[in-house]
């Protein structure tokens, strides 16, 4: 008997252990920028519930924010999602059905269809993820699978999936950036994950994860400076930048337009008018500048 409730209690905690989507606690936010309002959305897991049958967790989201005109902070309701996890694969409530979130069983060169984008693409492959790359990565000691993905976008950029985490670059929910899903608005580059069980992780935001005013104010004790400005061709990073250097590329709504790496020099001739973001982060420390594309 004791042999068999050891068994038991081995099982029930290997199985809490492996949970790897929507675990207790879960929480992810993404910077926000949207015009004359900046701070970050909020996503958080808050409950269960049953569709069609189908048990599925229920992703509360809101926007946290100063708005600059009214010199207030203000929340924003971006309503629910619902969304499960089923061997290796996640997938999201859209229009009366499952869309593909993640699919963590992909192989190299395979590719799904991005969830919550219209069937009608103004573009012939924009609407897709290629995987180019596998692997674990292991975080908070963790053991977790990845997937290296092509955003199959006109011009293109990479991001990488992270079972719990989902992108850590780009916002959770993709957005069709030829047919302009509204998506686009909600949420940026992603800043932090966490849940009950799992610490605080934010490979690419050095702030608080609650930061909100202050996307003017640089961490950097260097004298950094974009040229041209306004730019039509491409931007060059100017300045002391002795470390190793990644940039996330946003436009004012907090789209996410590319992540470069070892690169000082970036071609913006492909993005349209208007004003942008670069986040550059050298070593543990960060600045934000913002330039026009004309």
């Amino acid at each position: 008997m004791k042999t068999i409730l050891t068994v038991l209690s081995f099982l029930s905690i290997f199985s809490n252990f492996s949970q790897t989507w929507c675990d207790a606690g879960a929480s992810w936010k993404y910077s926000h920028f949207n015009f004359a309002i900046e701070g970050y959305t909020e996503i958080n897991y808050i409950g269960d519930t049953v569709i069609n049958g189908q048990s599925v967790q229920l992703l509360d989201k809101h926007i946290n924010a100063y708005d600059f005109i009214s010199s207030q902070y203000i929340d924003i309701d971006l309503g629910e999602e619902y969304t499960y996890e089923s061997n290796g694969v996640v997938y999201l409530w859209y229009n009366n059905d499952w869309d593909t979130l993640y699919n963590f069983n992909a192989d190299i060169g395979e590719s799904w269809r991005m969830a919550k984008q219209p069937f009608l693409n103004a573009c012939d492959s924009n609407s897709t993820l290629t995987v180019t790359a596998t692997g674990n990565k292991l975080i908070n000691g963790i053991t977790l699978k990845y997937l290296v993905v092509d955003f199959n976008f006109p011009f293109g950029y990479s991001d990488t999936i992270v079972e719990k985490i989902g992108f850590i670059s780009s916002y959770m929910l993709p957005y069709d950036i030829c047919d302009g899903a509204l998506d686009a608005h909600e949420g940026g580059a992603f800043r932090c994950y966490q849940d009950n069980n799992f610490s605080t992780y934010k490979p690419h935001f050095s702030e608080d994860c609650d930061f909100i005013v202050g996307i003017e104010e640089n961490t950097i004790e260097r004298d950094i400076v974009l040229v041209p400005n306004p730019a039509a061709s491409h931007i060059e990073i100017m300045g002391d930048l002795s470390g190793n250097i990644e940039c996330i590329l946003t436009d004012i709504n907090g789209k996410l337009w590319a992540v470069i790496k070892e690169n000082n020099k970036i071609d913006v001739s492909h993005l349209p008018k208007g004003l942008y973001i670069l986040t550059v982060q050298l070593d543990k420390d960060i600045s934000h500048h913002r330039f026009v594309v004309q």
